[in-house]
């Protein structure tokens, strides 16, 4: 299991974590001359989703439901994620919704959404774009520790909720885990070993990242892209 993990040890929650919210970005895209929503992922996003998809099965983040944004690049990463996933959980297949307000949703279209999950979703994610992946994370999350300061393609939050998804508010949920690609690669004995570990990504690089120790009072400041 890669990525920020603090003082989670695995998929077990402690008992104020009633709902889990999985965020994952959409995989790196391609640019051609085709409207926005229409843009495919690219070679890399290809290689990035599946692994993402595996990455929530070996860390025992199972999604009951996914809620995908439906443009062509959230829908490709997906489908290409649930193969991993699918690959390393065997049976794993959530249902899945294509949501037209996920795509260039604000955070609080976004947070009115999570509100509308049914009661019955103890594990719920969004693959969408930025900047509401990373403006939802920093919203709901209650430091310490402190949130990713960006938010690349094919990355993923977990959120830990105290409540109902109806009750879903700012600063009440915890981060259980981040991970990038290629944090997503590392051998499990490569992984943060410290409770204060953070994936930090350097201000402005939304695709490459960095490992540092952390401390509960730090905060880092990054910058957020467009909607992409």
């Amino acid at each position: 299991m890669a990525g920020y993990r603090g003082a989670v040890s695995g998929p077990e929650t402690k008992p104020e974590t009633k709902r889990r919210l999985v965020l994952l970005r959409h995989a790196k895209s391609d640019w051609p001359d085709v409207p926005d929503e229409d843009r495919p992922l690219a070679k890399r996003g290809r290689r990035d989703a599946p692994v993402a998809g595996g990455w929530l099965g070996r860390s025992g983040y199972v999604p009951d439901a996914v809620v995908c944004s439906t443009a062509r690049r959230a829908r490709e990463t997906w489908d290409l994620a649930a193969e991993g996933l699918a690959a390393a959980v065997s049976g794993a297949a959530p249902k899945v919704r294509y949501e037209p307000r996920v795509y260039e949703a604000t955070v609080l279209g976004l947070l009115m959404l999570v509100r509308e999950f049914p009661d019955g979703w103890l594990t719920a994610m969004i693959v969408g774009h930025n900047p509401g992946m990373a403006e939802l994370t920093v919203g709901l999350t209650a430091p310490p520790p402190d949130p990713p300061s960006a938010f690349p393609t094919a990355a993923i939050a977990v959120l830990g909720l105290p409540g109902a998804w109806a009750d879903a508010g700012s600063g009440e949920a915890r981060l259980l885990a981040f991970a990038v690609p290629a944090d997503m690669r590392l051998p499990r004995q490569y992984g943060p070993d410290l409770p204060g570990d953070l994936l930090v990504l350097a201000g402005g690089d939304h695709e490459g990242a960095h490992r540092r120790a952390v401390r509960a009072d730090v905060i880092v400041v990054g910058t957020v892209p467009r909607v992409a």
